[in-house]
């Protein structure tokens, strides 16, 4: 890692009910020098961005209380965190998935794969591109 990047400062915040999945997605983003927070459910998360503002938002999109879709939405909804970029994934890959998270306006629908390098990807691209 180049230190011009200055990956520590950039907050990421990861909302999975599944332990393992966002347990696990935070090391990998620790590793890679972010900075990472977690949330357990939809609920928790929009709390969350709204208290902490990340940098980013990854996003499950099953789960309790607010769902992915609904939480994207209401992030790109509120004129104070419509910046914050968001990334929807999810082990469904319909396509009705894909559409739906399209609606959201979120940056990137990201199926959950055997490994977590499309998420990874997909968080490089919006972090370390060009901002708008």
């Amino acid at each position: 890692m180049s230190p011009e990047m200055n990956l520590a400062e950039k907050t990421v915040l990861v909302v999975d009910d599944d332990l393992p999945m966002r347990e696990g997605l935070a090391d990998l983003l620790r590793h890679q020098g972010y900075r990472v927070l977690t949330a357990a459910d939809g609920e928790e998360g929009f709390q969350a961005v709204q208290a902490q503002r990340p940098d980013l938002v990854v996003l499950d999109v099953v789960m309790p209380k607010l769902d992915g879709f609904r939480v994207a939405t209401m992030i790109k909804g509120d004129p104070t965190l419509r910046h914050i970029p968001v990334i929807l994934y999810s082990g469904h890959v319909e396509e009705s998935f894909a559409i739906r998270a399209y609606e959201t306006q979120a940056e990137y629908f990201v199926p959950k794969a055997g490994n977590l390098r499309p998420i990874l990807k997909a968080i490089r691209d919006l972090l370390e591109g060009t901002p708008p």
